[in-house]
């Protein structure tokens, strides 16, 4: 029988058959470049479905994850401002705590001229990036101390005690402050005579004034008065002074009474123009957007975090904060990063030229200086209807003055 024909070329069409042959057999199985291969059958009916193709193959590659401060899968997207980011900050260690008075959003942004609710809005602030998140763990996480127990041996008075520890302190350090004996100290008060003695050391003594309990304590004292300590004699040479309470009184009204005519008038001019400066300051706002993000992230996780803001007050607090670096506090901390990022902050203190001295004073307080001031007048007044002769005279031209301009 004669040769079987060649295969068909890819693509092509087969030969067509010899004269007076035998028929051809079945062409083969088209090779590569030929018709595609059937579809695969269906799957049965009640089967599990085929696996997912793998990575890299049919399908494609899965997508990327979303950017930072979105949300994944079907969750509602939500940008995270750096004051909310700052609230989901964990520092992984136990951190200290910034003592600050915080406010609740609504209090923080409760009208369109709300401090916090500009600085909230700010479209350039200072970044907090991972080396300042690091340096804010280093420096104001809790150290662990173990602290040695020392055992301390009580020690034997060499004088006689009539007061407690701290009372007795308190009564000493007054004292070493006048370099002279107790009776000449107790003579300064008899005699009213302001000019030996200043207005602070009096408003130190005034708290220093024994009680009733310790009055019938030093009065029922029947030893050697060369055994009693400083303090304790001290207080015995005051109590036997005639009205001794009014005449201290007596002193600190006529100290106070000319540095305070002084003090008020100037007060209110002051106190306007800071707060003027104080909401015109675009840098102050900036400064204490960092404060808030940097504390937030400080007090992550404690009964202080999650800020939207705090109050004017709690500034005075952040000083108590220390880093764990000597010498170093959260307001130094913030200090170096104003001016490492932004050294323009540096030069708010140029935009409040009054907030120095406004810092010393307060609406409230200036009202109740005036309203006790008259009210010591008042009281004094009636006391020396029944104060000793000598005291009557030391006071009563200068309750004359004072009943003129106040």
């Amino acid at each position: 029988p004669p040769p079987p024909p060649p295969p068909p070329l890819a693509g092509g069409a087969p030969p067509p058959p010899l004269a007076g042959g035998a028929p051809p057999p079945p062409p083969p199985p088209p090779l590569a470049g030929g018709a595609p291969p059937p579809p695969p059958p269906p799957p049965f009916a009640g089967g599990a479905p085929p696996p997912p193709p793998p990575p890299g193959v049919a399908g494609g590659a899965p997508p990327p994850p979303p950017p930072p401060g979105m949300v994944a899968g079907n969750q509602v997207a939500k940008f995270l401002s750096p004051i909310e980011a700052s609230m989901k900050f964990k520092a992984g260690k136990k951190m200290r705590t910034l003592n600050w008075k915080k406010l609740a959003r609504n209090t923080a942004y409760n009208n369109q001229l709300s401090l916090w609710k500009e600085c909230s809005q700010l479209e350039e602030h200072i970044v907090v990036d991972d080396k300042d998140k690091n340096d804010i763990i280093e420096l104001f996480c809790r150290p662990e101390i173990i602290k040695a127990k020392k055992e301390e041996k009580p020690k034997e008075p060499s004088v006689v005690s009539l007061l407690d520890g701290k009372a007795s302190l308190n009564v000493n350090i007054f004292l070493k402050q006048f370099r002279t004996s107790n009776k000449e100290v107790v003579a300064i008060i008899i005699e009213g005579n302001v000019e030996k003695i200043s207005l602070e050391q009096l408003k130190a003594f005034e708290k220093l004034l024994p009680d009733k309990g310790t009055i019938d304590t030093l009065k029922s004292y029947n030893g050697d008065r060369k055994v009693l300590g400083t303090a304790e004699d001290f207080l015995l040479e005051l109590i036997a002074v005639e009205k001794y309470t009014m005449r201290v009184q007596g002193m600190l009204l006529r100290l106070e009474f000319l540095e305070k005519k002084q003090e008020l008038r100037p007060t209110l001019v002051t106190l306007h123009e800071a707060i003027d400066e104080i909401f015109a300051s675009a840098l102050l706002k900036k400064i204490f957007h960092v404060i808030l993000v940097t504390g937030n992230m400080i007090n992550a996780g404690g009964h202080s975090g999650n800020a939207y803001g705090f109050t004017i007050t709690s500034l005075d607090n952040l000083a108590d904060t220390r880093a764990n670096k000597p010498r170093m506090t959260y307001l130094h901390y913030i200090a170096s990063v104003c001016s490492d990022k932004d050294p323009a902050l540096l030069a708010v203190t140029e935009e409040l030229p009054h907030l120095k001295n406004a810092s010393r004073m307060s609406v409230e307080h200036t009202a109740q200086q005036v309203r006790e001031l008259k009210k010591s007048i008042g009281e004094m007044e009636k006391k020396i209807k029944k104060a000793p002769e000598d005291f009557r005279k030391q006071m009563g031209k200068f309750l004359e003055v004072c009943t003129m301009h106040v």
